[in-house]
């Protein structure tokens, strides 16, 4: 039998919090007794900023079969199918598929003032001082603005060729410059009554 399912996407630039959101998220749904498995798009990159970096066919093979794990129940007896599936990556909406794929689709903005020092201070690929700049400057922020910026306006960015028109599910755009309490709670704000409908 088919159990009801929940894909939800978080996008974001780098540094912006993805990861530590979906946390919070696992836990929150825990507490409501729901199952919740993460597939995280950097296991499938291989090096760079830009959608090519990804090996997509990877992904997608990962996120249809833990989907379809998570509707039959029947991967692991041992274990309880998840019922709610999170997908985190900065470049998570630039495939067609992907983006297709979620019910709801999680946009953490971040300004680029607030990005660079983030990524300076934690994540420099072993750059430093003008060559990190360069870098931020040339490849990791026009990266993002073409490729990842839905939170700036949806519009001005492509929606990937083959993608079906967004409209139905709406993109849920929250301020990463806030703190991460602030960030979950926006985020479990529109994700509550659709994890409270998965009980049961």
């Amino acid at each position: 039998m088919s159990r009801q399912l929940l894909v939800v996407g978080v996008a974001g630039p780098t540094r912006a919090g993805k990861s530590t959101l979906c946390r919070r998220i696992v836990e929150s749904c825990a507490a409501d007794g729901v199952v919740v498995s993460v597939v995280h798009q950097d296991q499938f990159l291989r090096s760079g900023e830009t959608p090519d970096a990804v090996d997509w066919r990877a992904f997608i093979k990962a996120i249809r079969a833990e989907c379809a794990h998570a509707k039959s129940g029947t991967k692991d007896t041992s274990k309880q199918a998840a019922r709610l599936v999170l997908l985190e990556g900065f470049l998570l909406f630039s495939h067609p598929t992907v983006l297709d794929a979620c019910d709801v689709r999680i946009c953490l903005s971040l300004s680029e003032a607030t990005c660079y020092a983030r990524r300076k201070a934690t994540k420099r690929a072993g750059l430093h001082g003008d060559a990190f700049d360069r870098y931020f400057a040339q490849v990791i922020w026009p990266a993002h603005r073409q490729h990842g910026d839905y939170a700036a306006a949806t519009a001005a960015i492509d929606i990937p060729a083959g993608a079906s028109d967004p409209s139905p599910v709406p993109f849920v755009v929250i301020d990463a410059e806030a703190s991460a309490d602030d960030v979950h709670g926006a985020a479990l704000a529109a994700l509550r009554p659709r994890i409270l409908s998965l009980k049961g």
